[in-house]
């Protein structure tokens, strides 16, 4: 249901932020809904962020977005505390940036910047939140020049690229780097039969799982792959992130 998980977002902070995230704002109108008996129709198996970014996406958690952001900005207008005012901008960049607005949270998050400027105040004072600023501008920056090269990208038209039939399967020994290269330059996929032999052939143990674990106390490299633990991945449905696969358990000894 959209109740799980409810403990885990409610969100805490030891003092405000100057720029407050759009996060916690949007975790604050989920719970609230929840509890008036208006719960969203959202994926919940993702974990707490996936959910919180699966709600800010729904019709009605953009309309939320959009209102808190024009109501922090109506605000700003009419406040004459430069720091106040500098934080009502700072979270209005923020929702901006959750409604992937990055023009209008750029402009926002310089016309926080601005505000601490004109007042003048010493640098010991307001040296955090001018930091605070300045970080979000760095970030909101690399984001609007990934849109801009990904929107050049979208107008170059892609290559042709051969209709592959079937995947040749080689004898890595057998071939030889001009080879490999042609092949590489014309993007056709291979299939390399026994590398992976190749691969652990020096290897000072044997991969398999019970090799693994008797080399562990002989072998350090043995030991440190024995207690490295490997995040898996598990599909859930609508899930927003990459290919709908969400964080699953993390699995640690080898024969978990």
């Amino acid at each position: 249901s959209s109740a799980v998980g409810m403990d885990a977002l409610a969100v805490k902070v030891s003092h405000p932020s100057l720029t407050a995230g759009a996060m916690p704002i949007i975790a604050r109108w989920y719970r609230a809904r929840a509890a008036s008996g208006r719960p969203l129709d959202v994926p919940t198996g993702g974990g707490h962020r996936a959910l919180l970014r699966a709600a800010a996406a729904t019709a009605d958690g953009r309309r939320f977005l959009a209102s808190t952001m024009r109501a922090k900005l109506d605000a700003a207008e009419d406040e004459g505390d430069p720091l106040d005012r500098a934080h009502l901008l700072g979270t209005a960049s923020a929702l901006a940036w959750a409604l992937q607005d990055m023009e209008a949270a750029w402009v926002t998050a310089r016309e926080a910047r601005a505000s601490l400027d004109r007042a003048g105040a010493a640098l010991d004072d307001w040296g955090a939140a001018r930091a605070e600023l300045d970080s979000l501008l760095v970030r909101l920056g690399r984001q609007r020049a990934l849109q801009d090269a990904l929107a050049d990208l979208r107008r170059i038209s892609a290559p042709d690229r051969p209709c592959v039939r079937a995947v040749e399967v080689v004898d890595p020994a057998a071939m030889s780097v001009p080879q490999f290269a042609a092949h590489a330059l014309r993007r056709q996929p291979l299939i390399f039969r026994g590398l992976a032999r190749e691969v652990v052939r020096d290897s000072p143990f044997t991969w398999t799982v019970d090799g693994l674990l008797a080399a562990g106390e002989a072998s350090p490299a043995a030991a440190e792959a024995l207690a490295r633990r490997v995040v898996l991945k598990r599909r859930v449905a609508r899930s927003l992130d990459w290919a709908g696969l969400a964080d699953g358990p993390a699995v640690g000894q080898a024969r978990d």
